[in-house]
Order: C-alpha cells, then structure tokens, then sequence
C-alpha cells in the first residue's frame, strides 16, 4: 500500500433532517442488513430533529474504521471528525472559519448558531450496559452522516467543509491536547491497546501491514438543502421477474460460448 493511501471522505452535502427515500439503509431493500437499523437521523436523535435539523451526508472511499475491525458509533464524531462554518462576520476568509470540534456546544456562525448532535449511518443502536454508552454496527453503505441543529438555513448553510483530521491533527481539550484517529480499510492493521497502528505479530505473512491509514482530508459541503437530489435504493425490476429471465439469459450466454 502506498503511504496514507487509506480510506478518507470522497463528497459531502448538506440536507435537512428526515428527508427519506425507499430502500435507503437498511430495510426492505437490503434483507440481509435490516437487523442493522434503523439508523437515520430520526431513529438516533427523535422526531424533535425534524424542526431545526440538518445532516451533513459524507460519501466515503468504503468501509472505514479506527482500527480496520470495529465500526463508528453515534458518539465518535469528537475524536473522528469536524466541520469548518463562515465566522459571524460572514468572512469568506478560510483563515477566519469556525472550527466546530465539539458536540452538544453552540458555535456562533453566520447566520445564527449550530450546534452538532453527533453521527448517524453507522448502524443500529443498542443501549448496553449505560443509557449514554451506543454501540452500532456498520450498515456497509458508506455513508455517515454528522447532524446538527442550526438557528436559521443561513445558519446551516454557513456550514462548508468537513474535515477528517486524523492524528496529523490536535485539538485543546479540558485535560491537555486531543489527537484525533487514524481511519483504516477493513481488516487491519489493528491497535496495540494504546490507539497505535502496529505491525501484525502473526499471520500468513508475519510482518506485513495489510492496510495503510488514510490522509488528513478536507472536503467541501454542497448545499441541498432545497434539492437534496436522493436516490432510491429500491430493486426496479421485481424478483419473479428476474427468475424468469435468468434462464433465457443463461441460454444466451451458452450459445454464445460463454458462462457467468
């Protein structure tokens, strides 16, 4: 693997909260991860979301994770993520821009106030042991979502880069610097319990680090929230159809010379 060529945020946009399509996430569509939801918005923060409620919906080179075997979870926004919002002043400056690190804290911005809630699309939620503590389960559609409140749409569209800052990047915390994580694929290469990547001890090639962490990465938000352009997940052509296709096509494919 090339240095830091792991996973990172491809696109981003924002839109208001609760706006839907069939078959997105898990559900109906996708039978085989519906144990794994509901996972919107709605389901994690309540139907009071739908009143001042936005979600920044980040698209993701694929499945990403602190480690390459656990999931995000609802809470991991502080330590994985932040947006940058024009200033009150409403400067176009990036230099001037408001670093919004923290959740449950209102950032004055332009246009108002927001406030973030923390991630969505990371996979269903159960409450165990405590009340405060998510655990989640990826939904394997390389979405995740931030979402936060916002006094105005002004407010909401002063929103406009998401920023995943991985360990190049320290914030000041209550207790001293907070070093954001490192993403990796899927598989590796694993933590040593100190939150730092180490060399696998075994395995089919004992040495080898099979996936590499992903860059700092900072993306623009396009702003949709009057045309939020969605896409439905739904299947178009039903099953029974396709069972009375997949003969003829299979016939095809052998007069062709050719299998599949």
């Amino acid at each position: 693997y090339a240095p830091q060529n792991g996973p990172r945020p491809m696109l981003a946009k924002v839109t208001r909260s609760g706006i839907r399509v069939t078959g997105e996430g898990s559900g109906p569509a996708d039978p085989i991860f519906a144990a794994q939801g509901p996972n919107s918005d709605v389901a994690v923060f309540g139907d009071g979301i739908l009143l001042n409620g936005f979600s920044v919906r980040v698209l993701t080179t694929g499945g990403i994770s602190h480690d390459g075997a656990e999931p995000l979870t609802a809470l991991d926004y502080e330590t994985s993520f932040r947006m940058h919002a024009k200033p009150p002043s409403c400067s176009d400056v990036e230099e001037d821009f408001i670093l919004l690190e923290l959740v449950d804290t209102p950032y004055d911005v332009c246009g108002g106030s927001v406030t973030v809630l923390g991630l969505t699309e990371t996979g269903n939620i159960e409450q165990f042991p405590l009340p405060s503590l998510w655990l989640a389960v990826e939904d394997n559609d390389n979405i995740i979502e931030v979402v936060f409140t916002a006094t105005s749409d002004d407010a909401a569209r002063s929103v406009l880069k998401f920023e995943m800052p991985t360990k190049d990047v320290t914030r000041d915390g209550p207790s001293g610097p907070v070093t954001y994580e490192n993403f990796y694929s899927p598989g590796g290469p694993g933590l040593n319990g100190q939150g730092d990547a180490v060399v696998p001890p075994e395995g089919p090639f004992p040495g080898v680090i099979y996936t590499t962490r992903g860059p700092r990465t900072i993306i623009d938000i396009d702003d949709e929230i009057e045309n939020p352009r969605l896409v439905s997940r739904t299947q178009l052509v039903p099953d029974a159809v396709i069972s009375l296709l997949d003969p003829a096509f299979n016939l095809l494919l052998g007069l062709l010379g050719l299998t599949f």
